[in-house]
């Protein structure tokens, strides 16, 4: 999203008919605009909300002499456009996201008070926290100290909404290995020299889902394959050697992992939440190669994220254990393995 800071002469009223007559077009819907507002209301700062040009904002605005003596001045007060709802009258329910990337607990922590300010004026019935991937890509990830401001995040939202029921869901099976293997000679000499070039990624993308998902084709005996064994030359490799090429190329979970999913899961029980084991749901440590090399990939190469198809699974897995857990449908949902075998086709 673009970040505009736009100075107007009048109130807060021509943001909301901007807003409202902006959002109505694009969508026939009236808007439901929330805002904090302070002093003047002259400054107005609002995040565009998709790729419109800057002439779809409020145009009444100050020249530059104007807009320099206003910043000049100390007593401005200022206008902060939090966002809108579009609602619809016959809706079962609403879903506010706050999905951002790259954020962390940390991340929660270190920013103001908006986001419970507006969860305070929500009052939501269920708020549903899932973090940790981030985390734990830090393979020094203190993990005393992750438990700590995890326990806090829970606590300031819950103290925001003391109402709302809340779920911790746990991050999702994470794989790695070291970035050079399984490389030809071209390849790794370009990963060496410069890992983000685009030169490199494209390279790196040739054999790209070969290399996750059948790495044993490129370990293959003497003759066949000489070019993709690490460090090695195939016409004088023995079969113990190549054994343990492959070992060492193996997918492995970072280190923090398994720590940060078993203490996310005691402190998210401890402070009232119920808890969604997304790794064990997965079916284990090691599952996310299964699910990215699939028919139909339900995560992504880099062994990180799911792909939209696998997002969708996972949480209609979710979605139905809280209907059945609210006795909004009788029977017990399928596993996610009874789910992935129906999907593995599509």
């Amino acid at each position: 999203y673009d970040e505009y800071t736009v100075y107007i002469r009048q109130d807060e009223q021509l943001i909301l008919e901007t807003l409202s007559s902006t959002t109505a077009q694009k969508t026939g819907k009236k808007i439901d605009s929330s805002i904090a507002s302070n002093g003047s209301r002259k400054k107005q700062k609002i995040k565009k909300v998709n790729q419109d040009s800057e002439d779809d904002l409020p145009s009444d605005s100050l020249d530059e002499t104007d807009r320099d003596e206003w910043l000049s001045n100390e007593n401005l007060g200022s206008l902060v456009v939090l966002g809108f709802q579009i609602t619809y009258p016959n809706a079962i329910a609403e879903a506010d996201v706050f999905g951002v990337r790259s954020t962390s607990v940390d991340s929660l922590l270190r920013a103001d008070d908006s986001t419970l300010n507006y969860l305070k004026d929500r009052n939501p019935d269920l708020v549903l926290f899932w973090y940790g991937t981030n985390s734990v890509a830090n393979e020094q990830l203190d993990i005393d100290q992750y438990g700590k401001k995890y326990r806090e995040m829970l606590r300031r939202f819950k103290q925001a909404s003391p109402q709302s029921s809340c779920i911790a869901v746990g991050p999702p099976d994470f794989g790695r290995r070291n970035p050079t293997c399984m490389l030809n000679p071209a390849q790794r000499k370009a990963y060496l020299k410069n890992p983000k070039s685009e030169r490199t990624k494209s390279l790196l993308a040739n054999h790209r889902k070969s290399r996750v998902c059948h790495p044993q084709s490129f370990m293959k005996p003497p003759k066949q394959h000489t070019d993709h064994i690490k460090n090695l030359h195939a016409k004088n490799i023995d079969p113990p050697e190549i054994e343990a090429s492959a070992n060492q190329c193996r997918f492995r979970p970072p280190k923090p992992l398994e720590s940060v999913n078993a203490l996310q899961k005691q402190i998210a029980l401890e402070e009232g939440c119920a808890y969604y084991d997304t790794i064990q749901a997965m079916g284990g440590i090691g599952s996310i190669t299964y699910w990215a090399c699939m028919p139909t990939p339900l995560a992504s190469l880099d062994l990180v994220h799911l792909t939209p198809q696998g997002y969708e699974l996972l949480g209609t897995h979710l979605a139905q254990w809280i209907q059945y857990y609210f006795k909004q449908i009788p029977n017990e949902p399928k596993s996610l393995n009874t789910l992935l075998l129906e999907n593995q086709n599509l």
